[in-house]
């Protein structure tokens, strides 16, 4: 976000500080300046069609008998009507420019300074002449020009534009007293509210409940205004707030001297903690790498004393126009001014029952929180999505019974294919069985290198299309002559997957007895969450429920005699589960959502301001922002969760939420550009995949078309991220050295340096 040139900035900034007598004062120049060019056009329109009708009147026609003293009164009529508004179209001409050229130097001189204060008069007696005096001469030239028009050839026709006109006389009159009346109605109500506003401040400076005038007015003049105001304490909020912070006075990172520019950032976060980053380690020249950390919000700001403030409030209401945001704690009376402003107010969950007590979802520390002390007295919890944080939770939980609902046929589909999910629950499986622990190593398993060789592979996309009513793409070995025509069975995978690393260090435990460590896990495939009913709704309901695991298995540890659940969940499936918590992680959206649902859905009111949106239903919905992150409202910008990139995406670049998952299973992995084929035709002949698979150790997967890499999934310590991702954005066709691309007895970075 630039900040802008000087003298806008100290106008915005000097704006800002007005006092109520200055605001009045300030608004008088812009009434005066908007009265002037509304006379000068108005004169100018009207003068030009009384002139036009002078110059139409023939009285020299044949037969034309119009009484002289008619046309003596029009004449008369329409040259003082030509008088009057070239009067106002001088004076506007002759003042507009010296009102103007104040207005360029507004920024460094007083207010009252402005000509307008010694030519008011004027001012006044130019509206006077254009929209009184004018415009009901004009009216009587229109009635005289009929009449003059129109007497030789029927005097019935003058008689009916007479009768037209002067009852439209009285209708502008009525309509005049009655616009009149109500602005002076307004600004009586007005000054009822500010005499009421002050009697309240009186009694509470009275009560000492109130500090003095001056000292308010000191406050607000130093206090009040901040060039750049953030709402937000996640990822998005803090960083922009550190990027500015260290622009305007450099004290963490660069160590620099301060760039002289005094300028004041505000966060306005709804917790007292903020997320930050720390441990921030450049990998590649677009990959980075950092831990996610929480921290008082009062104990970060104190790095840039006087620059950063923070405010633990929420906001109640945007004001775009005046610049102001105000909120809720503050009060209306104290509102926040603003430069410029950035909206990093995140993404909601979505929540497959929303007035459900028995359905919660998890996106913060405090839903995780109540997750722990929910997940104490659970038996059994079905979890519905497919994301990171249903993978997490899949895999940390235990002492629990876990019914794990997905809509597709493979585990992490927003991140792995079904072939790495594949390789990731393999690999957990040889780590476990080499080290003899129940317990998740920390990283890839050593005694997995001998227990399976190195295999490269190329590989391509088909259509499966066995089922007839939803095709699939599934994966086959591809040939260069192109005949691969056999079709393959979709991989089958089991098991959950790690997600990121906020559930480390937690104890996510259920209340089921004996060896807890073994995860009682149930994966069930492509379905979806029909209902959740209640124990009487169930009941009434019908129908027999399904045990994930049977009763006479040592994996059940829940008594026989256990029969009733608070919740129960219906899958399209036609299985129904009871349980005692239902996790909702099917992903999250914009906290920027339409009022309405349909695709048509192109603005919406948020803060009270109107911006353009993006529908739901493109990419989670969001406030459309462009190639600088500027939204519709001017001064207004929004980064993060809550934005919708509305520019031309590169090539190998598309938006997602929540997309940086580090860790799976211990493992590192690396997403690059389209690691999915994301938008590419994968059933195209030049699209096809290669593939090095070291069980246990590593996964390599790199996307092609026509010879040129599109994307690429590094699970495990490859060292080919920086390679691969040079590789994407120089688009070097490979095509004679794809054979030997992924061989790991070849050094890529050597070979391309």
């Amino acid at each position: 976000m630039h900040s802008g040139d000087g003298p806008v900035h100290s106008q915005s900034k000097r704006k800002s500080f007005l006092t109520p007598q200055s605001l009045f004062n300030l608004r008088q120049f812009y009434l005066k300046r908007a009265k002037l060019k509304t006379a000068g056009r108005v004169s100018a329109l009207l003068s030009g069609f009384a002139l036009v009708a002078i110059i139409e009147l023939d009285t020299s026609e044949a037969g034309y008998k119009a009484p002289p003293a008619l046309v003596a009164v029009f004449t008369t009529v329409s040259c003082l009507l030509v008088v009057v508004l070239m009067l106002a179209v001088m004076i506007s001409t002759c003042i507009s420019p010296h009102i103007e050229s104040y207005l360029s130097i507004a920024s460094f001189v007083p207010l009252e300074e402005s000509p307008h204060f010694q030519l008011k008069v004027f001012i006044e007696l130019a509206w006077i002449f254009s929209t009184v005096i004018g415009i009901f001469l004009f009216l009587a030239v229109m009635v005289l020009a009929c009449w003059v028009k129109f007497w030789h050839a029927s005097e019935s026709s003058a008689i009916a534009s007479a009768a037209v006109i002067i009852p439209s006389l009285f209708v502008f009159v009525a309509l005049s007293a009655l616009f009149y009346r109500t602005l002076a109605t307004h600004a009586v109500q007005q000054a009822q509210r500010t005499i009421e506003r002050l009697d309240l401040r009186m009694d509470r400076l009275e009560a000492g409940q109130l500090t003095s005038t001056a000292q308010v007015a000191e406050a607000m003049s130093s206090h009040d205004f901040f060039d750049f105001v953030i709402v937000g304490g996640g990822i998005a909020g803090v960083v922009c707030a550190e990027t500015l912070c260290e622009l305007i006075r450099p004290s963490r990172f660069g160590g620099g001297q301060s760039k002289g520019y005094d300028a004041r950032v505000a966060l306005v976060s709804a917790t007292p903690t903020v997320k930050t980053t720390v441990n921030l380690r450049r990998i590649t020249n677009m990959i980075e790498s950092f831990d996610v950390s929480e921290a008082s919000a009062n104990v970060w700001s104190e790095t840039w004393p006087g620059t950063l403030e923070i405010f633990c409030d929420t906001v109640r209401r945007l004001d775009p126009t005046a610049h102001l945001i105000y909120l809720e704690e503050r009060g209306p009376d104290s509102p926040i001014r603003y430069g410029r402003l950035c909206l990093t107010t995140g993404a909601v969950p979505r929540l497959i029952a929303k007035e459900n007590p028995f359905v919660i979802g998890l996106r913060d520390t405090e839903s995780l929180a109540a997750f722990q002390t929910r997940l104490r007295d659970t038996r059994r919890m079905v979890l519905v999505g497919n994301g990171g944080i249903a993978t997490e939770i899949a895999h940390e939980v235990t002492g629990c019974q876990i019914v794990w609902a997905i809509k597709d046929n493979s585990i992490s589909t927003p991140f792995l294919d079904p072939a790495a999910a594949k390789f990731l629950l393999c690999a957990r499986e040889l780590a476990r069985s080499s080290e003899g622990s129940p317990e998740p190593s920390d990283g890839p398993s050593k005694a997995g290198d001998g227990l399976g060789a190195v295999q490269i592979r190329r590989m391509r996309y088909v259509v499966d299309d066995r089922n007839a009513q939803q095709q699939e793409l599934v994966l086959v070995p591809a040939t260069r002559e192109g005949n691969e025509s056999a079709q393959a069975n979709p991989p089958t995978t089991f098991g959950a997957a790690l997600g990121p690393d906020w559930a480390h260090g937690r104890t996510l435990r259920g209340c089921l007895s004996g060896n807890n460590d073994n995860r009682l896990l149930r994966v069930v495939y492509n379905v979806r969450i029909e209902s959740v009913l209640s124990a009487a709704e169930f009941k009434a309901h019908g129908g027999p429920t399904t045990e994930p695991f049977p009763r006479n298995s040592s994996s059940s540890s829940i008594p026989e005699d256990s029969e009733s659940w608070p919740v129960y969940v219906l899958l399209t499936n036609g299985e129904a589960y009871g349980c005692d918590l239902v996790v909702s992680a099917v992903g999250v959206e914009a906290s920027f959502q339409p009022s309405r649902t349909s695709f048509e859905a192109k603005s919406s009111e948020y803060f009270g301001a109107q911006f353009d949106l993006a529908p739901p239903s493109v990419s989670g919905g969001g406030v459309l922002v462009n190639d600088q992150m500027e939204t519709s409202v001017p001064d207004v910008y929004a980064a993060g969760d809550c934005a919708y990139a509305n520019w031309t995406w590169a090539p190998h670049w598309f938006q997602m939420r929540l997309w940086s998952q580090a860790r799976q299973m211990g493992f590192q992995i690396v997403l690059l550009g389209l690691y999915n084929g994301q938008g590419l035709d994968l059933t195209s002949p030049d699209c096809y995949l290669l593939m090095r698979v070291t069980p246990g150790r590593e996964y390599v997967k790199c996307v092609m078309r026509a010879g040129r890499m599109q994307g690429a999934l590094l699970i495990g310590e490859t060292d080919l991220e920086e390679t691969l991702e040079n590789l994407i954005v120089n688009q070097l066709d490979l095509t004679h050295l794809e054979d030997s691309l992924l061989d790991p007895d070849i050094d890529l970075s050597d070979y391309f340096d």
